[in-house]
């Protein structure tokens, strides 16, 4: 029996080991290739190495010990990675300290005011547009102690090309949908899609992951009903035949309690239709 494995169950592999790995640098690399797409599943282009540049990182010390507990506590690997390890929605860290100073990953992590706009300022972003969870700032100072150890690999990195694939089918927008008030459960709600790691795969304002539908304006195409039942209850979508098989990334379980869910719920309806989809 031939088996055709779909693009996307490609793409998702490639996510889940990201696209950074580490190879000698004896390793030759050679230019992106526009590919066909009945090509794409078995010419997949070589890869650029990108050589280390030499950073030294900075000697643990029991602050950035203490800061390496933070960082597993918080979860932090459901976006970033390590040592091939974790997630691939936000930068890998390896050798962090090289690309980013102190005051960047400061202003990036802590929790101020002050901070917020110092980042905003560096990165020319607007600032209701940052989306990374915000920390205490003690906490912020010992992570930031924390990844200015963790080291570049010996060997550089090496980088694949992306391969162009089709993101989740896009659903149009409500125009008559009024997102709600912003309320306190909507505010843990947040904190919550933030704890879960829904960025990675769901995006809001165009940031995020692309595999999941966006999110902004959901209230308008879904009730509380159908979106604490697919939070709670995901569904599977499979197809096989008996030539081919076609996978679509799934929804994954959620071990959250039904008031966290109706907590999250009350987050995404307060989030409005994207600009894109306004009516004009």
């Amino acid at each position: 029996m031939r088996t055709k494995i779909a693009l996307m169950q490609i793409v998702s592999i490639s996510f889940s080991l990201g696209f950074f790995c580490f190879l000698p640098l004896n390793v030759q690399a050679e230019p992106i290739k526009e590919l066909k797409k009945e090509d794409m599943l078995t010419k997949a282009p070589k890869p650029y190495i990108i050589q280390p540049s030499g950073y030294q990182a900075k000697a643990p010390t029991p602050q950035s010990r203490r800061g390496e507990e933070d960082f597993k506590q918080l979860n932090c690997m459901a976006c970033h990675s390590i040592h091939n390890t974790g997630g691939v929605i936000g930068p890998l860290l390896d050798g962090v300290g090289a690309r980013r100073s102190s005051e960047y990953l400061y202003a990036h992590l802590a929790n101020t005011q002050k901070e917020k706009e110092h980042f905003a300022k560096l990165t020319n972003t607007d600032i209701n547009l940052l989306q990374h969870p915000r920390l205490t700032e003690a906490t912020a100072k010992l992570l930031v102690a924390y990844l200015e150890t963790i080291p570049e690999p010996p060997g550089g990195f090496v980088l694949f090309p992306h391969i162009k694939s089709s993101p989740a089918e896009e659903k149009q927008d409500n125009p008559a949908f009024k997102p709600a008030a912003q309320s306190t459960n909507s505010q843990i709600g947040k904190q919550l899609y933030d704890k879960c790691g829904c960025i990675a795969c769901h995006s809001i304002h165009n940031i995020g992951g692309w595999l999941g539908p966006k999110l902004d304006g959901i209230g308008g195409r879904m009730n509380r009903t159908e979106i604490s039942k697919y939070i709670n209850s995901p569904a599977v979508k499979l197809r096989e035949s008996t030539d081919e098989q076609e996978v679509w990334p799934q929804m994954p379980h959620l071990d959250l309690s039904k008031s966290e869910i109706d907590k999250l719920v009350d987050y995404l309806l307060t989030l409005p239709n994207s600009e894109s989809n306004k009516p004009k």
